[in-house]
């Protein structure tokens, strides 16, 4: 689980930028981030960390020589957490914000 630790930490870290690309984008395209547009780049930021996150955690999984179930079991409940519980949040929170962005932005 060392693994899956450090690659959380190391996709934290490029979330925070993903959602600072983001930001910068929006301002480029001079769309203002009112109070219930700002939480998109953040959002997206986090959703493609909970995509990279799942993706090396099934790597983790299959590549895996080990017979420790409680490692497995481990793994798969990191997945459920970041399917069930961590993206969904997100999700529902992008929802009309992102309606709105994409109506603003069609505006131009």
């Amino acid at each position: 689980m060392k693994h899956l630790t450090e690659i959380r930490k190391r996709e934290n870290r490029r979330a925070a930028r993903q959602s600072n690309g983001v930001r910068k984008k929006l301002q480029l395209l001079e769309v203002p981030l009112s109070k219930k547009l700002d939480r998109i780049p953040t959002d997206l930021g986090d959703i493609e960390e909970i995509c990279r996150i799942y993706i090396s955690a099934v790597k983790l999984l299959r590549s895996s020589t080990t017979k420790n179930r409680a490692a497995a079991a481990a793994l798969l409940k990191s997945i459920r957490n970041d399917l069930y519980i961590h993206l969904p949040y997100h999700l529902k929170g992008l929802r009309n914000p992102l309606n709105i962005l994409v109506d603003e932005l069609e505006k131009k």
